[in-house]
């Protein structure tokens, strides 16, 4: 497994709180924003693979996410997932706007490009759309009183295989069809009014790209040539994993369960990057 952890900064017509070093590749917090700035203690510096401060989706695609979409289209898994409190930015990051692409229409527009590149091959591409609320999954490409009445339920084994059922997936073939799957299922997020944005997305969720082909005039039945599967591209969306809200004080008044559901998450996902990360952690 490999993990690239980067770092990008929304940029701010204020005084940004954290100090950055490109370079060098990290941030500390600027002491401007310290309880005791006069303290004269040291702040810790956080360190990663890139550190960006640009409103530029270009150049985060290609910084970021760019190789992953290769190793997809070769055959390797590969995951794309954003972190952050709410407003920092990541639902812009990975779908961004018509101007200014995110890095999901932008991998998707570059799968396209492989495939029209590589005749010999032909391809099958499948997706689908899911959200994660108050710890139950909901397919986000089925009309909302159907999922609800059919909540997707994870069958696995103690293997590495995951089934997610009933889970619906939509063949696309163009970047169009992507887009109208992606308006779909964006339509039927949880959203909320917050102190920071008007339209405040209150769940996580996950566009998934199954990626299959095989060499272009063989025959399925041709054993010698079944074709591969790529499971990734799963475009590990949680753009939302919503942050601190506390209920009652100028944003929504969350449920109780729902908030607690929400900082549950972010703290197992900040527990998950900092051990794989960690320099004792074997990486392959």
């Amino acid at each position: 497994m490999l993990i690239s952890r980067n770092c990008s900064i929304r940029p701010s017509d204020n005084i940004s709180a954290w100090d950055l070093s490109p370079a060098t590749r990290s941030i500390r917090l600027n002491p401007y924003y310290a309880r005791n700035p006069t303290s004269g203690l040291s702040f810790a510096t956080f360190n990663f693979d890139a550190v960006l401060a640009s409103s530029s989706n270009k150049l985060i695609y290609t910084t970021v996410a760019r190789s992953h979409v290769h190793a997809a289209m070769e055959g390797y898994n590969a995951v794309i997932f954003a972190y952050g409190q709410t407003a920092s930015g990541k639902t812009y990051t990975l779908s961004g706007s018509e101007e200014e692409p995110g890095i999901i229409p932008r991998a998707m527009r570059d799968v396209f490009g492989f495939i029209r590149q590589n005749s010999s091959r032909e391809y099958l591409l499948r997706c689908s759309y899911l959200e994660i609320y108050n710890e139950s999954i909901h397919d986000l490409l089925t009309p909302p009183s159907m999922a609800a009445a059919n909540p997707v339920q994870i069958q696995g084994n103690s293997g590495s295989d995951v089934i997610l059922t009933p889970l619906r997936e939509e063949v696309v073939t163009s970047l169009k069809s992507v887009k109208e799957v992606l308006k779909r299922g964006e339509g039927n997020r949880r959203t909320a009014c917050t102190d920071w944005n008007d339209r405040s997305s209150r769940s996580h969720s996950v566009f998934r790209l199954v990626i299959e082909s095989r060499e272009r005039g063989n025959d399925s039945d041709n054993t010698e040539d079944p074709g591969r599967q790529t499971p990734g591209l799963k475009e590990r969306q949680t753009p939302n994993l919503g942050g601190r809200q506390t209920p009652g004080l100028g944003g929504p008044r969350l449920q109780a369960r729902g908030g607690r559901s929400v900082q549950t998450s972010v703290l197992v996902c900040g527990e998950f990057f900092d051990e794989r990360g960690s320099p004792s952690h074997t990486v392959i």
